[in-house]
């Protein structure tokens, strides 16, 4: 019966599997960071580390808000990435099926016609057919088993570099919005600071009618509203620029980025304990990919070595041939047949030797990959931690710099309106004042896109729980 060939492939897969042997190539164990080369604390000592989750909530914009979410659901990369996690998974899948036999159904009904001669005639035979057959590769020196290792250590990497992009992407689009907070504080500054250089045009256009002031004077004062008014042009195509930067980041189609909210560039934000190295790289989703690559490559090296080793695959086949589909399945007519495949590897040239080479070589370099992550990771940290120490000190001289630069200001134009100095004077200083400010809102730009590239490098949970959730969602 038909059962009875399913029930003896299924005991014939399990003979095989346990048949099934171990890899001749040892797993490789990832080498600890020399002692002496790895620091033992960050230069700036802080306390220890405390999960910022989601960091940009610290910039306290819900329009900001709203546009990571938009942007982490929808980014191009984002999107792209997620498409590649899927097909490493079908990847995982084919690699897991060929642990298991192949199994086969096969039906067949025909006419066989035979042209015989004066003495017998023709004749025509009827035949058919039910059969079902099994092949199976045993994994003897663990080749099928050791790809599929290699195939979940690729899922996982794709895994952890899909959060390192989703980490990514949320701090562009900060950036992005911070860069906008800029221009857009720059672009007022320049409209305030127009309308008080056309003020002073119209204070000494009057005086020079009285005789008061120079032409040179008038010109001066012309030369700087028309530049103005050209900077507050390149302003606005610096916006404009760099609202279409954000809605390519958010994969939307070019448009306008409408801020909702006041500008505010000078935020109280917490202070940030970064921990110890150590500890950082456990949290980097870089170098978690970084180890799990380097495993991948070498599980391959396990797959390349067993190639050079024999291989046995088995195939049985049983079934039934009738005459006709009504006694097809008699027992007088069944039949069966196994039929064993032993290969052994004599000469390839060093092809396969060759392989085995090229993939040690590949675990080599990637084992420089993963120590050049593990620096890169202690160096972000450890350059935004000074960045962010250095321009809070350079915020303040700026600060102090604006407010002697305002002072000096009103001293210059009360000596002008006294006639002690001219208006070259006057331009020069309020220059250096318009400068101050518009140095002070770029350094507090700046000093929020340290703050966040500190929050980033430092690593946290809120991409494995964004994951987590994508996850739960599309269950």
């Amino acid at each position: 019966m038909l059962y009875k060939s399913v029930f003896y492939c299924i005991i014939l897969w399990l003979l095989l599997l346990l048949t099934s042997g171990c890899s001749p190539h040892a797993p490789i164990v990832i080498p600890e960071v020399e002692s002496g080369k790895f620091p033992l604390q960050f230069s700036i000592k802080t306390g220890d580390f405390k999960d910022s989750g989601k960091w940009w909530l610290h910039l306290k914009s819900e329009q900001l808000n709203q546009i990571v979410d938009e942007g982490l659901s929808h980014n191009h990369a984002v999107l792209a990435s997620k498409e590649r996690i899927g097909q490493t998974l079908a990847s995982k899948d084919i690699a897991w099926s060929r642990l298991f036999p192949s199994l086969n159904l096969g039906v067949s009904k025909g006419k066989n016609k035979t042209i015989g001669n004066s003495t017998l005639g023709s004749a025509t035979i009827d035949s058919a057919s039910l059969s079902m057959s099994a092949s199976y590769e045993i994994d003897l020196f663990a080749k099928n088993s050791s790809e599929l290792s290699a195939v979940e250590l690729d899922l996982l990497a794709s895994v952890e570099d899909h959060k390192s992009l989703l980490q990514e992407t949320a701090k562009n689009i900060v950036f992005s919005w911070l860069r906008l907070l800029e221009l857009n504080s720059q672009i007022e500054l320049s409209r305030q600071t127009l309308e008080a250089e056309q003020e002073s045009l119209s204070l000494i256009n009057g005086k020079y009618r009285l005789g008061t002031a120079r032409f040179s004077d008038v010109l001066q004062a012309q030369r700087q509203v028309l530049q103005l008014r050209s900077q507050l042009l390149d302003s606005g195509s610096s916006f404009e620029q760099a609202a279409l930067n954000l809605t390519f980041l958010l994969g939307r189609m070019p448009g306008e980025i409408e801020l909702r909210e006041k500008p505010k560039l000078d935020i109280e934000l917490p202070p940030i304990n970064a921990g110890l190295p150590s500890e950082l790289l456990k949290r980097r989703h870089d170098v978690r990919s970084a180890i799990a690559r380097v495993k991948s490559a070498d599980f391959r090296v396990g797959v390349a070595v067993a190639a050079r080793f024999p291989s046995l695959s088995l195939t049985a086949s049983s079934g039934y041939h009738s005459e006709s589909l009504s006694d097809i399945v008699d027992p007088g007519n069944m039949l069966w047949n196994l039929i064993g495949n032993l290969a052994l590897p004599l000469f390839d040239a060093g092809g396969r030797k060759a392989e085995v080479v090229r993939r040690e070589k590949l675990v080599q370099e990637r084992l420089i990959n993963y120590r050049s992550t593990l620096i890169q990771a202690i160096n972000e940290v450890e350059l935004a931690l000074r960045d962010l120490h250095k321009k809070d000190e350079k915020i303040e001289l700026l600060s102090r710099q604006k407010e002697v630069s305002g002072l000096n200001l009103k001293l210059i134009k009360e000596d002008y309106r006294q006639g002690i100095v001219d208006w070259f004077q006057v331009i020069t200083i309020q220059s250096q004042f318009y400068t101050a400010q518009r140095n002070q809102i770029t350094a507090q730009r700046e000093k929020l896109e340290i703050y966040v590239s500190l929050l980033k490098a430092l690593g946290g949970s809120w991409a494995d729980e964004f994951m987590a959730n994508m996850a739960k969602n599309n269950q």
